[in-house]
């Protein structure tokens, strides 16, 4: 079963004191050069209507971005949106947001429990090809129509959620536990789909979400962060997972279940040692990922972790 190494985390979470704290990811813009680059192909702007809807769909989707050959993985999700070429979540968030510009209400639990499988299918799950293979596509359509007839029956929608958690002293960690309730953001025991929206709620210009000063921010378990957490030496594998790992193999649901555990036991252990909040970290991986991507070969001389990484760059993600 996979574990954490002590040492290797603490020697990140030295190396990570030193760096100057990255602004968060708001999902609304980005600087280049000094310049706000608003991204209005893959998020609604500050005000438009039925954006906390957007978000609270979108989130709950925000899984499944790869393509197997029914053993092993073989390359990750992409498709074309707008004649350009997206993968994984930004593929995701720019079809829904093609979606959203046709009828901005779509997104909406009422307007999605009125639409069947297929238009579904034929409005969400699209990209300019005509349907996106999402692995278990019919799986993520009938979590879609249980979502929305979950809000439908309970006669409020998402804000009612966030209203209720900013009444309370602690916004963040009671956001997250009552949206756990919701189909979409029910299944994971790590609450990664939750965390991740209040992330997202939180840091948009309109700051849905807010949080009190003694939050505490759990760590957010996606794909890339655990391929860092591999490559780097924070969990380690066992031997025979370093076999099936390499080759790239599917894995049982308690071997994933047992990585990702780690991945977060290591993170909860990095953000105590660095003294650096989880957006922080979260930031700063969101950045390394991108030296250290799941197909091309990894630059290790450009990848801002490389000091404290035992670059085992064969690895990757379960």
């Amino acid at each position: 079963m996979a574990s954490i190494d002590p040492h290797r985390i603490n020697r990140m979470a030295h190396h990570l004191k030193t760096f100057a704290p990255p602004p968060p990811l708001n999902f609304y813009s980005f600087k280049k050069d000094d310049e706000e680059i608003i991204e209005r192909d893959k998020y609604p702007c500050i005000g438009a209507p039925h954006a906390l809807d957007f978000f609270f769909l979108t989130m709950a989707n925000t899984h499944g971005f790869w393509l197997d050959d029914g053993h092993t993985y073989t390359a990750p999700l992409t498709g074309v949106v707008s004649g350009i070429k997206r993968k994984g979540a930004d593929l995701l968030f720019t079809s829904m947001m093609h979606a959203y510009w046709e009828a901005p209400v779509i997104v909406t639990p009422q307007a999605l429990d009125a639409l069947s499988a297929g238009e579904l299918r034929d409005r969400l799950f699209r990209d300019d090809n005509g349907t996106i293979p999402y692995p278990d596509l019919e799986g993520r359509i009938k979590r879609t129509k249980e979502y929305a007839r979950f809000f439908t029956e309970i006669g409020s929608g998402p804000e009612y959620f966030v209203n209720d958690a900013n009444r309370t002293g602690r916004p963040v960690a009671s956001f997250i536990e009552a949206t756990s309730s919701i189909p979409g953001y029910s299944a994971d025991r790590l609450l990664k789909k939750n965390t991740l929206l209040a992330m997202a709620l939180a840091n948009r210009p309109e700051q849905y979400l807010k949080p009190a000063p003694d939050d505490i921010w759990p760590p957010i378990i996606d794909y890339h962060l655990m391929r860092l957490a591999i490559r780097s030496g924070m969990v380690k594998l066992t031997a025979e997972e370093h076999g099936w790992n390499e080759r790239r193999l599917f894995v049982t649901a308690e071997q994933e279940a047992g990585i990702r555990q780690a991945t977060y036991d290591a993170m909860q252990m990095l953000i105590t040692g660095s003294g650096r909040p989880m957006a922080e970290i979260d930031g700063i991986l969101w950045h390394g990922r991108e030296y250290c991507p799941e197909m091309e070969e990894p630059e290790c001389v450009k990848c801002p972790l490389v000091m404290a990484c035992e670059r085992k760059t064969k690895l990757f993600q379960p």
